[in-house]
């Protein structure tokens, strides 16, 4: 907590098949957090369609505010 200036909790590691006993202390909790989430299926981007109009410029292009609006909202529909 003192070194990241915020308050801080510390975690568990899931139950993992075959997980050796020294490895399910709380110093593992986000290696084996980040392996669950690294074994889940990915979610299919090309799939997603935007639920709103994308704006364009009169030149037919992707106006930059559009862009980084709609890289937000999947970023934040995915994670």
């Amino acid at each position: 907590q003192s070194a990241l200036g915020m308050p801080v909790r510390v975690g568990r590691t899931p139950s993992l098949k075959g997980l050796p006993e020294a490895h399910s202390t709380p110093g593992f909790a986000t290696l084996a957090g980040l392996c669950l989430y690294a074994a889940e299926t990915p979610p299919d981007i090309q799939a997603m369609r935007p639920r709103f109009q994308v704006a364009r410029s009169p030149n037919g292009r992707l106006s930059p505010w559009a862009a980084i609006m709609r890289l937000w909202r999947t970023s934040r529909d995915t994670f």
